[in-house]
């Protein structure tokens, strides 16, 4: 991911005024899980990530590889958020449930595991519906942020709880389902022995679409916190590397916004 950026670093958005050459990586493994974790990031990198990336991946075949990275990876961060008691005092004895049945299905004790595995890929939004709000930035986010979160709601009147975990790559959003367990609402984007049509891909959870905008607005407004002398870093990163800038992903993603900009103010314009 660090390959398709424009300056060749990442920048937390909770931090943005520190420059990493890594995210910061909190040990929850013994050394062989690292190992045997590793392996399956790198055959996901190789096998998925960089061929969406270059617009050649169009069908994902039946890979338990594939979902074993995706368990891992929310495994971590839903054990993080665990450890931090960032989960509600009511969600507590189901989050650990799930852990405990992630864990298992990692460690091969068991062949799958009991929680629907979703993966979404991302591409360029230079468009929205009439009357939708893009948050600025929302390309940004998309493409090139790295996001996690447990997504709760508290049972209410005629709406149920709901618990998952939401994480976010550059390209790709990764969920574990764990209160409800299914959702029919997200099309052709379960890990399972189908295998994954990218073209068929939909969510029609509109409480999730809702969520997503605010994630990238809540996420996209720590940058306005980024001091003036780190502004002129990256200034002068950019100008230092500008063939590489124009062929980065983050160059996209900064042409994707300017259009899907341009389209807002044509919405908002023709209503006036």
């Amino acid at each position: 991911m660090k390959e398709t950026s424009a300056t060749g670093f990442f920048r937390m958005v909770v931090n943005p005024n520190l420059r990493l050459q890594d995210p910061f990586k909190k040990k929850l493994l013994c050394s062989d899980c690292e190992i045997k974790f590793s392996k399956n990031e790198t055959y996901f990198a190789n096998n998925i990530f960089y061929p969406h990336v270059d617009k050649k991946l169009t069908k994902i075949k039946p890979d338990q590889k594939i979902k074993k990275f995706i368990v891992s990876v929310n495994w971590r961060m839903l054990s993080n958020s665990f450890q931090e008691e960032k989960i509600p005092l009511w969600g507590k004895s189901i989050i650990k449930d799930c852990l405990e049945d992630l864990r298992q299905y990692l460690n091969n004790e068991k062949k799958d595991c009991h929680y629907e595995n979703h993966i979404f890929f991302l591409g360029p939004v230079e468009g929205a519906s009439t009357g939708v709000i893009m948050p600025k930035g929302f390309n940004q986010y998309l493409l090139r942020a790295i996001d996690s979160t447990v997504v709760f709601r508290k049972p209410r009147f005629l709406k149920p709880s709901i618990l998952l975990q939401y994480t976010k790559f550059p390209f790709f959003i990764l969920v574990t389902l764990i209160k409800p367990k299914k959702n029919k609402k997200w099309v052709n984007t379960l890990v399972s022995d189908g295998g994954i049509s990218l073209e068929k891909q939909r969510i029609k959870d509109r409480d999730f679409g809702s969520f997503l905008l605010e994630r990238a607005k809540l996420s996209m407004s720590h940058l306005d916190d980024m001091s003036q002398k780190q502004n002129n870093v990256i200034i002068k990163s950019l100008l230092k590397n500008s063939t590489k800038v124009l062929t980065s992903r983050s160059y996209e993603a900064f042409l994707a916004d300017e259009a899907l900009e341009k389209q807002q103010i044509v919405q908002r314009n023709g209503k006036s």
